[in-house]
């Protein structure tokens, strides 16, 4: 169970998030600035997702990036060929899976520092973000899920659409001199057994979206308050820190990309803070009965919203003890 999986696959705790949650409406300033040219969405968004992370750590000097899903996909790539049985699986070129994963990886790190020292979007860079979409998969879904068959090729028009994504990037709106971080790792994400987010931006938790459709599906705005909850509950995982960072974020986000539009809206117009402790109790209760293994972490969770646990006085407030 991860959080995702908690909030897609659950039509219970949706409906108990919906009656918690005041949905706000989404306008949307403008229509649709950049119409998918292909039906590869996901490969798309997920290279569009390392495209934007590249674009901002250039924008943002002080921005932290954690480590990429594909790293992981690769390492779990290379675990699979070395302990199967027999010769390693090839690809058409007759190169191992393995060898050409690691080769890709590597060649992705080189376009991406030249990136970041040069700023210029060129076809290799597009290839490599969409190599990287690809090798995610065996992070998210499995090393034996990855197309090997469309992974070194970029249609002339997926690339256009990458381009046309990040024309419509707004510096102006992504630009900051507070904090920047990049897919943060939360503190609680072992407690919902895992949860990501993408952009931490100022005081603001935002999510990504590359849909074509004026509208958001409501399991992703729910995720995203489940998200900035977790935050408030764990604060920020930092490599080789002793605790949590604490972030004072009190709005979240959407970015549209192919819209061009942030939306953005302060969390006390969702949750008022009345409201607040109750639906944290409830967040952390329902964790609770769905992960296993969820209610022997409780005490690990030392964010300020983990404070209305302990004054519940409550099932929950008993698991911290």
């Amino acid at each position: 169970m991860s959080l995702h999986a908690l909030i897609h696959g659950r039509s219970d705790v949706r409906q108990a998030f919906a009656a918690r949650v005041l949905r706000p409406t989404i306008r949307f300033d403008r229509g649709l600035q950049a119409p998918p040219r292909t039906t590869n969405y996901q490969a798309v968004g997920g290279a569009f997702d390392y495209l934007l992370r590249f674009h901002l750590q250039r924008l943002n000097p002080q921005a932290r990036d954690g480590p990429w899903a594909a790293e992981r996909g690769v390492e779990l790539i290379c675990q699979r060929e070395g302990g199967a049985k027999g010769a390693a699986v090839t690809t058409l070129s007759g190169h191992s899976r393995a060898l050409k994963a690691a080769a890709y990886l590597a060649d992705a790190k080189r376009q991406h520092r030249a990136y970041l020292q040069v700023g210029r979007i060129t076809d290799n860079l597009l290839l490599a973000a969409h190599r990287l979409a690809h090798l995610d998969v065996a992070a998210r879904a499995g090393a034996d899920r990855v197309d090997w068959n469309s992974i070194n090729y970029l249609s002339p028009d997926d690339a256009a659409d990458l381009r046309a994504l990040l024309a419509l990037v707004d510096d102006k709106v992504f630009g900051t001199s507070r904090a920047c971080v990049l897919k943060p790792r939360f503190g609680a994400a072992e407690f919902v057994g895992g949860a990501e987010a993408d952009i931490i931006l100022g005081d603001c938790l935002i999510d990504v979206n590359s849909t074509k459709d004026q509208r958001i599906d409501v399991r992703d705005f729910f995720h995203l308050v489940a998200c900035w909850l977790l935050l408030g509950l764990g604060g920020l995982a930092r490599e080789g820190a002793a605790a949590a960072e604490q972030l004072p974020v009190t709005s979240v986000g959407i970015y549209f990309s192919r819209f061009g539009q942030l939306w953005k809206q302060p969390v006390e117009q969702i949750l008022p803070a009345a409201a607040l402790p109750g639906v944290t109790r409830w967040f952390v209760e329902t964790v609770c009965t769905h992960v296993e293994g969820a209610r022997r972490l409780l005490g690990s969770l030392h964010g300020p919203l983990a404070a209305h646990l302990a004054a519940s006085g409550g099932n929950v407030a008993q698991g911290r003890k």
